[in-house]
């Protein structure tokens, strides 16, 4: 997977929507870490912040692979950078 600013920006939006489907808030996502809210929230708010080692601590808690977001990230970027 290539990753890029758009790809960032669309692994985090599908990390939020699988929070929504899951129905777990941030505050929650970060006590379940044992991370600062504020910490999970600035690294949400700039993807390029996000380390792999963040990814992987946020969908364990998620329990959903990386990977199946990663993929949905991609997808959705290239279906926005076609609309473009």
């Amino acid at each position: 997977m290539r990753t890029t600013p758009a790809i960032a920006t669309e692994l985090v939006i599908q990390i939020k929507a699988e929070m929504a489907r899951q129905g777990v808030t941030l505050p929650q996502l970060a006590e379940q870490l044992g991370a600062p809210y504020s910490t999970l929230r600035d690294r949400l708010a700039s993807p390029d912040a996000l380390r792999y080692r963040d990814l992987l601590s946020i969908t364990n808690a998620l329990d959903v692979p990386l990977s199946t977001l990663a993929a949905r990230a991609e997808s959705q970027a290239s279906q926005k950078e076609r609309a473009a």
